[in-house]
């Protein structure tokens, strides 16, 4: 049975487990010191959307408001983190933005529709938060992550290398996407939100 949770608060164990799922869908390349994982998850503790089968962790996707305090914070405290902040992001016109940072399904899970499930976790995390209406931004840092974002509005406003492309969209574009997408997907609607 599926299940899509929504932490508050994210656990050492969590923590390490999300760190597992990161080395298992990255290539190795795309890996960052457990210390800077550590450190990323611990700071965005209730912006974590998992998706679960049979209470065990398969997918998730990591999402929070960029703004002026959070950026001095992450310049203190998260540099890594704070190098994948491009002036794009940084120059947006809106106080607030929202950036997209991990879209995670495990190998052995894709090509199953699970994606849509996340995309469902993502409106309700945007419907318990009604205050924002800013921009959505993400990387994608492969193809099918390039695919992924593509389905939501997603477009590339700037393009850093070979695999690095950031995307943006507009909020009630995203909103109107993930709609379209899951209105008649019977079983996704019918996969429980929980608020942990």
């Amino acid at each position: 049975m599926y299940k899509i949770k929504m932490l508050s608060s994210v656990s050492d164990e969590m923590k390490k487990k999300m760190i597992e799922m990161d080395n298992a869908a990255f290539p190795p390349e795309d890996w960052g010191t457990i210390e800077e994982a550590e450190l990323i998850y611990s700071i965005k503790n209730d912006s974590i959307i998992l998706l679960l089968k049979d209470d065990t962790p398969i997918g998730f996707l990591t999402i929070f408001a960029v703004n002026s305090t959070y950026i001095e914070d992450a310049i203190k405290a998260d540099s890594a983190f704070y190098q994948t902040l491009t002036p794009e992001i940084l120059a947006d016109e809106n106080v607030d933005s929202i950036y997209c940072y991990c879209f995670l399904l495990l190998p052995e899970h894709r090509n199953k529709g699970l994606i849509y499930a996340i995309y469902k976790g993502m409106k309700e995390w945007f419907m318990q938060r009604s205050n924002f209406r800013y921009p959505l931004y993400a990387e994608a840092v492969s193809d099918d992550g390039l695919s992924c974002l593509s389905r939501l509005g997603f477009e590339t406003i700037h393009t850093y290398d070979e695999k690095g492309k950031l995307q943006k969209v507009e909020y009630n574009d995203a909103l109107a996407c993930i709609d379209n997408l899951v209105k008649d997907i019977d079983w996704v609607n019918q996969i429980p939100v929980e608020v942990e």
